[in-house]
């Protein structure tokens, strides 16, 4: 559960903001096709954080283990924050993920948790 940031520290608001700019430099990067396996990996560590293990997630997306039992994004087989014994993601996984987000992934994924914590 999510902490109002009322209730934050200065550090612990700057640690947030910090945070969330490198989760929006992700973005673009991946939009972009700027370093696409390193930008993948931080938007999957950031929303893997984020959100519940069990919040379903629009267009085949979902939150599944990797190998160290670390919460990775995933669509089908493909994780974007593979650990040492997983596949890394192909450049096709990779396009699919940055033509979603250009798309409004993350608009989609606002939607469904707002909703899944109201109900």
């Amino acid at each position: 559960m999510r902490c109002p940031v009322e209730d934050l520290s200065p550090a612990q608001k700057a640690w947030r903001t910090r945070r969330r700019n490198a989760f929006q430099r992700a973005v673009r990067d991946l939009i972009e096709g700027r370093e696409m396996l390193q930008a993948a990996q931080r938007v999957s560590d950031y929303l893997a954080t984020a959100l519940p293990s069990n919040t379903p997630l629009p267009r085949g997306y979902s939150l599944r283990a990797n190998c160290y039992g670390e919460a990775s994004l995933a669509l089908e087989d493909t994780l974007f924050s593979p650990g040492c014994l997983d596949p890394l993601p192909e450049q096709g996984s990779l396009q699919q993920l940055a033509r979603d987000l250009a798309t409004g992934l993350l608009r989609e994924i606002r939607e469904v948790t707002t909703k899944g914590a109201e109900a």
